[in-house]
């Protein structure tokens, strides 16, 4: 029987929105500056320096740039700034295709602010949840 409570309780933890959303007043503030027009190309450029093999990159655009904010764990601040979702495939060291993951930008001032890379389970998760998919 304790068991199933624990259990029960580590589920119905397990499923609470235990990060906390910015204060409306904060994100209304928030200036996102301009809507960044050549994202695909800010991007790109900012990927020669992440990727291995930057050559063999294939993407798939998920998502045009939208303004928002993203908040990894609990105690960090929230990051603001232009989301943009990207589907990427690129070879591996054996020079095979990995498969589409999905990778979470956010720009500023048409550069890229941060990268939520799809490589980490944190990560992964988070583009999955703004990523809607």
């Amino acid at each position: 029987m304790r068991l199933v409570i624990i259990l029960l309780s580590m589920v119905l933890v397990g499923c609470s929105d235990i990060v906390p959303r910015p204060e409306p007043e904060e994100t209304a503030s928030y200036d996102f500056g301009p809507e960044p027009v050549t994202y695909k190309d800010i991007i790109k450029e900012y990927n020669l320096n992440e990727y291995k093999y930057f050559d063999s990159l294939i993407y798939d655009w998920i998502s045009p740039p939208e303004e928002g904010w993203v908040k990894v764990g609990y105690y960090h601040d929230p990051i603001f700034g232009w989301k943009v979702c990207v589907s990427i495939n690129t070879k591996n060291s054996m020079g095979r295709y990995e498969g589409f993951k999905t990778d979470l930008y956010i720009l500023e001032n048409n550069a890229v602010k941060r990268h939520y890379p799809s490589g980490d389970v944190a990560y992964t998760n988070l583009a999955k949840a703004v990523c809607k998919q």
